[in-house]
């Protein structure tokens, strides 16, 4: 996996999440300086690694290599860290089934990787997210997209379960297949077209589930 760090937001410590199932790891932070990161069973881990003070003045980018000799590595949050994400490149790792990004990330591509189960998106990573080839996905938590953010295209996800969203003020389209498994369907500060929620409705309850929305009170 790729990581490229773009914006100096806060401060010079670069932070990489990681879920590993038993294991090791190795990231190199490519500043010539590594780390490795080691379980004997599932469990998120966390490294760290601090850049000269100078980086951060001059802004500077580097590219994060997250590498496994086995395929252990099944969830990633690509968004913490006081360095901002620019691009994530997750297509080597196929045995995620977790994936998280956020904010002003510029670049990722979820279709290489069609077994992640769950995803959870926050702003600008909202709009740029291709679901078309999300076969083995059953958890989408989704919220705080920008103005950009205006439709939703989940016609690929036919095993979702359950999506969640939250503060998409733009939101307005959310298509499904008539063929989807969805039975839970919460929704607060979204403003879906009636139309949609339409569907969404007659195909949640054909599923035996249910749409609540705050505004239900």
């Amino acid at each position: 996996m790729k990581v490229k760090a773009l914006k100096w937001t806060e401060g010079n410590v670069g932070h990489v999440h990681l879920r590993l199932d038993g294991g090791m790891c190795r990231v190199d932070w490519g500043d010539g300086h590594t780390s490795s990161l080691a379980v004997k069973e599932r469990e998120w881990v966390m490294a760290s690694h601090v850049y000269p003070e100078s980086c951060k003045k001059s802004e500077n980018r580097f590219d994060i290599i997250i590498s496994s000799d086995s395929d252990n590595i099944t969830g990633i949050l690509a968004s913490r860290g006081e360095l901002q994400v620019e691009a994530i490149d997750i297509s080597g790792c196929q045995s995620l089934t977790y994936f998280h990004a956020s904010w002003l990330i510029d670049h990722f591509d979820l279709r290489t990787n069609p077994g992640i189960e769950r995803i959870d998106l926050q702003g600008k990573a909202c709009a740029i997210a291709d679901f078309s080839n999300s076969k083995e996905l059953r958890t989408l938590h989704i919220e705080y997209g920008d103005d950009t953010f205006t439709k939703l295209d989940l016609t690929g996800c036919e095993k979702l379960e359950t999506l969640y969203c939250n503060c998409n003020y733009h939101l307005r389209r959310i298509a499904i297949s008539n063929r989807s498994i969805l039975k839970e369907f919460v929704y607060e500060s979204t403003p879906v077209d009636g139309r949609y929620l339409e569907i969404l409705d007659r195909i949640v309850k054909k599923n035996g589930g249910y749409i609540s929305s705050a505004s239900d009170g």
